[in-house]
């Protein structure tokens, strides 16, 4: 007898864990593909919207980036008139091709160019599209805006919950990759990109960071 009443009061907790939706933290938008997405009203600059993410995520223990694969999907909950930065750049382009590619900074997509029919998607087949490789990709009034990063100031930003795992692995030195750069050090108008400054005695404590 005690056994049935077991039962009887497990299954229906079964149930409820089958057909139970996937849900986001609090204050979290759901997308398609199980997606969690935060989106907040913020005038930022390009590193200011990554460094938004950052901050976010280490305060709620969750990896959050700002989103770039799945921009077109996220483009449901962006405001009209909005101006929002996405993680898709030319900076990643490999500066030994001289074809200027486009790459997506989701963790785990660092090494998969943006290549046709995506490209299209966001509006990165035309010759605007390849000038630079200091260029990154903006979603501005419902239109992808290809321009440098320092060119607008955001409206809103928009931060995606990460939920690719995390692996740990050994990567090789590799000197002067992806191309040996001449001089090495170069003029403040050609610094792109978002950097952490930090100071240590040698070179090889700055490394290591």
């Amino acid at each position: 007898m005690h056994m049935y009443i077991f039962i009887l009061l497990v299954l229906p907790d079964l149930v409820w864990m089958h057909q139970s939706p996937f849900s986001c933290p609090s204050g979290f938008n759901i997308i398609e593909n199980a997606t969690c997405v935060l989106l907040v009203e913020q005038k930022v600059g390009f590193c200011g919207a990554h460094q938004y993410c950052e901050s976010e995520g280490t305060s709620r223990g969750l990896r959050m980036f700002v989103p770039g694969e799945k921009m077109k999907e996220i483009e449901s909950i962006l405001p009209s008139e909005s101006i929002v930065h996405t993680g898709i750049t030319a900076l990643l382009s490999d500066k030994r091709d001289t074809k200027i590619k486009w790459r997506s900074g989701d963790p785990g997509s660092g090494k998969r160019a943006i290549e046709l029919p995506n490209a299209v998607k966001y509006n990165l087949t035309g010759k605007e599209a390849h000038i630079s490789s200091r260029y990154v990709l903006g979603y501005m009034n419902d239109h992808y805006v290809v321009g440098e990063q320092y060119g607008n100031q955001s409206t809103h930003v928009v931060c995606e919950i990460s939920n690719c795992t995390l692996s740990v692995g050994v990567e090789s030195f590799s000197l002067n990759w992806p191309a040996e750069a001449k001089p090495t050090y170069f003029e403040d108008d050609y610094i792109a990109g978002c950097f952490k400054i930090t100071e240590e005695d040698t070179l090889m404590k700055c490394c290591l960071k």
